[in-house]
């Protein structure tokens, strides 16, 4: 799916973070989130997607650009790099480096008009908590 047909609503965040999920994985929070590949130069530009949290200590996630998706996963345990810092309007921003996949997101607890997730404050807290004790 590309970001030019995309639905930000909850059932598609689900629909789509559940294809990352393992046999009896349940997801504990979910919340749309905006990517950035990391590095000097960040290539790519900003992509839109959805981040997830999960019962077996895993960050799912799939990320949306004009060209199509990009779904990455990895055990919290065992990334390289796990940072969250201070974004704008209490906003945060986590690095995300699992040898393969390295991320900047960004997330916040609220978000504009034309984007359908009731629940993304109180997941977003939940998130920011268990990742912010996790810090690598």
């Amino acid at each position: 799916m590309s970001l030019l047909n995309m639905k930000f609503n909850e059932d598609t965040m689900y629909e789509q973070l559940r294809g990352g999920l393992l046999p009896d994985e349940q997801i504990t929070a979910a919340v749309y989130a905006s990517f950035q590949n990391a590095g000097f130069f960040g290539g790519g530009g900003m992509q839109a997607g959805f981040l997830a949290l999960t019962d077996q200590d895993r960050l799912v996630g799939v990320r949306h650009g004009l060209a199509g998706s990009a779904p990455f996963a990895g055990y919290i345990g065992l990334l390289r790099k796990l940072k969250v810092k201070k974004g704008l309007l209490g906003s945060r921003v986590i690095e995300y480096d699992d040898g393969s996949t390295h991320l900047r997101i960004a997330v916040t607890p609220k978000l504009g008009s034309g984007i359908d997730l009731p629940h993304q404050a109180e997941h977003f807290q939940t998130l920011i908590a268990v990742l912010e004790a996790r810090q690598i």
